[in-house]
């Protein structure tokens, strides 16, 4: 068996990439749907891995006929087995998911796993000539009076993978979802069935009454499977959020802190279902004789069970009833088993009263925490769910705060939302503008549609979004508003795969493929910065199509972004990095891969970005010389500096493994900008880039503002406001990238207020507003600071200034009607105040000022009364809610009391 198992493998190995063939050439030539992708794939699967599988299964039957010679000796000798089986397969879990994987790769590690079953087939060989070949001599007699106990064992094994695969999709997601965290929850499973089993066979306990052992345990189970529901609740917030959001943590005390939560959750539940193989298997062997075909038949009816449980957990009841209850369910099974137990077998029931405390304190238990109904992870303050959902592929939640904000989260992972909406909008459009006509588009990623409907622009024919999370679309319906219903859009098609897969079976080709952000420390996600992944990104591109990446610097180190940039050269030998346009540490920045090359570049962009209807979302409008300014290098000009660089590879996907250990290192945005800045070339140096010297000389120009604002930005991330200043300061004396330049002197005059260095403040607010006199935020807050130094009426000129440029400032009108009233000029006061309300009516306190001014100014109790009244209908508890319901219980003692003059005249 273990030679069948090592040859299978090998051929398997040598012949993958023809077994690779089959599987793309038979989805093409039955014309199977992409909705019929996972049943495909687990047929396939199935018909690969059965033999192998089997063989697998059948070793440990085999080795229990040898090993166990007495009957008293099947409960000892099983859980003995099993245990050291088991225990095998913790250090298989551990050493590959925590070495081999990342150290020698997928294929690697097979051939040393293959060279493992071979040595032990040779030893297994070697033992049997020593031993004679000895057979237990002893005839099989009868059969077993326990079949019903088989059947049983089968739910057990249901309950037991269904709760590992509820298990592991929970703390997976609690742990952010990394290839560690998988190998640290199986391998804490693992080890609770290993101590288990082993214990099982040392103890005394069961003897002649296993029936009522089995019993005990599958109750005992309930019990502590049930408990799972509120620890998963509790402790990964208590334990884990907390931790990692007040304090800096190492890659390693993360781990410390997986490891103890899923030993907490974990290990009881699985030490009990350990403890429940040798006792059936005692329960059930009644002859020793014929002991390995019952122990193979033990072992069978609980695989089988296994099988159907974890195809069911992970198809059927996450998406139907979310994963804490379809473990209150899958842990109900085991009540209806001891159920059938206490019916059927006359020595349960002469323990009843101990039986029936143990069996009622289950029920209750789980009757209480499915009333109670506690969900996993509570949210975080001020925000409550408008959208959850739970499917195979992923856990998706819309989260709303109390300013009305929405933002989606993919296993706890923030993916977009409103506040960030201009970012993915853009994200979208960018590429777009570096192709003369996209008509056929592919995106990989859905989120919450942005960046879908940024590509579904007039310019595009056809835009095809492949997202493998079933729920996102009806999540991406919350986000319509800034989606424009995206995909109701008849030239939007969306499929549900994962990218990978749908461009190894497809045979479509793209002008535009975007594969839009992905956190590279997410379990998977290193297949989509391998050189496999490229290879068929630009098998499926016309011939003058481009492919785009966009990457978060924050997410990487600068080895890991070198090797990612060094994997996408070798595929896209005409590639241009660009960064992104955002001012903060999460810095993006995009690979760019054309299939040929990007001669007309300029000519490209200058007239997509004057006919885009989305250059208002650019920092730069539509300054073709200062968007392009953004360049950064083409491929072959940092071709040296890629020289020490690996090459990601679907054998070896390094980034699974690298990026998680420095998930929580600060900086790294800050730390791969000053690297990267290093590596910026003038754009007109770049051969075949056709450019005129007029504009070359331009765009020299550009470049040197640039580098000056990435200089300024560095020393701003360093907190040296002063050195920051002195270079954007310097970039405005080009006098180009006014828009950019005035923003950043903007920004750095915040920062002056911020350490309450007035003076300094003033003047960087100055510059900018020279730089670019339309500058309203700079405009508006340096009216704010004079108002901070008392200087009213600069204030007072500079929130004039700003209505001009921004005329709907609702704060700017708010503000000049408080300067207003303080000098009692109520008519302009009045003016702001209404005017402030008319572009945002959701004003309690200044509605309430306005009822002030009726009243006392105005003369006008009438329309006094309704500003009153509607301060305490948008807050009844603002700082002015009682003066404001005072006033009223007045006027309408005045109104009732002139209506009664009234009635007696």
């Amino acid at each position: 068996l273990e030679a069948g198992i090592g040859l299978y493998a090998l051929i398997f190995m040598l012949g993958f990439n023809f077994i690779d063939r089959i599987y793309i050439e038979m989805f093409r030539t039955f014309d199977l749907k992409f909705s019929s992708l996972s049943i495909t794939r687990f047929l396939f699967a199935f018909l690969m891995l059965i033999l192998p599988a089997s063989m697998i299964g059948g070793t440990f039957p085999v080795i229990v006929r040898s090993y166990i010679r007495r009957r008293e000796r099947v409960k000892s000798g099983t859980g003995w087995l099993y245990g050291i089986n088991t225990l095998g397969a913790v250090f298989g879990a551990v050493i590959t998911g925590f070495y081999l994987l990342e150290n020698i790769g997928v294929s690697g590690t097979a051939f040393v796993v293959i060279g493992v079953n071979l040595l032990l087939s040779a030893a297994a060989w070697i033992f049997s000539m020593e031993s004679g070949g000895q057979k237990n001599e002893i005839e099989a007699a009868g059969t077993s009076p326990y079949t019903l106990i088989l059947w049983l064992y089968a739910v057990s094994g249901f309950v037991a993978l269904s709760l590992e695969v509820l298990w592991t999709r929970e703390l997976g997601i609690v742990f952010l979802s990394t290839t560690y965290s998988f190998s640290t929850v199986l391998a804490i499973y693992l080890t609770g069935l290993t101590a288990g089993s082993l214990v099982m066979g040392k103890l005394k306990w069961a003897g002649d009454h296993s029936v009522q052992s089995f019993f005990v345990l599958e109750v005992l189970l309930v019990f502590f499977a049930v408990l799972s529901v509120p620890l998963l609740h509790y402790l990964p917030q208590e334990l884990y959020i907390n931790v990692l959001s007040q304090h800096s943590i190492s890659w390693l005390q993360e781990l410390g802190l997986n490891l103890l939560i899923a030993l907490l959750v974990l290990l009881v539940p699985t030490f009990l279902m350990g403890m429940a193989f040798p006792v059936v298997c005692h329960i059930y062997s009644r002859d020793i004789g014929r002991v390995s075909g019952d122990v193979g038949k033990v072992y069978a009816f609980n695989t089988a069970g296994a099988i159907l449980g974890s195809l069911t957990a992970g198809f059927i009841l996450i998406p139907w009833l979310g994963t804490a209850k379809a473990i209150l369910l899958s842990s109900s099974l085991l009540l209806a088993v001891a159920i059938v137990l206490f019916h059927r077998y006359e020595e349960i029931r002469t323990n009843k009263i101990q039986n029936a405390v143990l069996f009622i304190i289950s029920a209750v238990s789980l009757v209480f925490i499915l009333q109670a109904g506690f969900g996993f992870r509570p949210l975080q303050p001020g925000t409550h769910a408008v959208f959850q959902a739970e499917d195979a592929a992923a856990e998706v939640k819309v989260l709303q705060n109390y300013e009305n904000d929405l933002a989606l989260y993919i296993n706890e992972k923030q993916q977009g939302g409103t506040r960030v909406a201009n970012t993915e909008r853009w994200a979208g459009e960018v590429p777009q503008l570096f192709h003369p006509k996209p008509d056929s588009i592919l995106l990989i990623g859905l989120g919450t549609g942005v960046t879908l409907d940024a590509l579904a622009s007039d310019r595009a024919g056809f835009v095809r979004c492949v997202e493998l999370i079933g729920s996102l679309p009806e999540a991406a319906s919350y986000f319509n508003d800034i989606n424009h219903n995206v995909l109701q859009n008849p030239k939007v098609k969306l499929t549900e795969a994962d990218g990978i897969n749908y461009l190894k079976i497809t045979e479509e080709r793209y002008d535009l493929i975007l594969s839009d952000i992905v956190h590279p420390d997410d379990a998977g996600a290193g297949g989509l910065y391998t050189i496999e992944f490229y290879r068929s990104c630009y098998e499926h591109l016309r011939p003058a199509g481009i492919f785009a990446q966009w990457m978060i610097m924050d997410q990487l180190k600068f080895s890991e972004l070198k090797n990612i940039i060094r994997t996408f050269y070798r595929v896209f030998p005409g590639m241009q990095i660009y960064l992104g346009q955002e001012e903060n540490e999460y810095q993006k920045i995009l690979l760019l891969g054309p299939r040929g090359k990007l001669n007309r570049l300029y000519e490209t962009v200058e007239t997509n970005l004057s006919n885009s209807a989305l250059a208002e979302d650019f920092l730069t409008g539509r300054d073709t010389v200062s968007f392009l300014s953004f360049f950064v290098a083409a491929g072959k000009q940092i071709e040296d500096s890629l020289s020490d660089a690996l090459v990601y590879t679907m054998d070896r996907p390094l980034i699974e493994y690298t990026a998680p250990r420095h998930r929580w290192e600060k900086g790294k945005g800050r730390r791969n900008l000053e690297r990267i800045a290093r590596w910026r070339k003038r754009l007109s140096g770049l051969d075949g880039i056709e450019i005129e010297p007029g504009i070359g000389e331009l765009l020299d120009k550009y470049f040197m503002t640039r580098g000056d604002i990435i200089r300024g930005r560095l020393y701003e991330f360093n907190n040296n406001t002063e050195k920051a200043d002195y270079f954007y300061s310097r970039a405005a004396l080009n006098g180009v990238d006014t828009l950019l330049v005035s923003d950043h002197l903007y920004k750095i005059a915040w920062k002056y207020a911020l350490e309450n260095n007035l003076q300094k403040a003033e003047e960087a607010y100055k510059k900018a507003l020279a730089v670019n006199h339309k500058n309203h935020g700079a405009s508006f807050a340096l009216a704010s600071l004079y108002l901070k130094m008392k200087r009213v009426d600069e204030a007072a000129a500079f929130f004039h200034y700003t209505l001009r440029h921004d005329p709907d400032n609702t704060e700017a009108y708010r503000l000049l009607g408080d300067i207003y009233t303080q000098k009692q000029d109520f008519e302009k006061a009045f003016y702001s105040y209404r005017k402030s309300v008319e572009i945002n009516d959701r004003q309690p306190v200044v509605h309430y000022i306005l009822g002030q001014i009726y009243m006392n100014y105005k003369k006008d109790i009438q329309r006094a009364a309704k500003s009153f009244k509607r301060s305490l209908d948008l807050n009844p508890k603002h700082r002015y809610a009682e003066q404001a319901r005072r006033i009223l219980v007045k006027i309408w003692q005045q109104v009732k009391s002139n209506e009664d003059k009234k009635n007696e005249n």
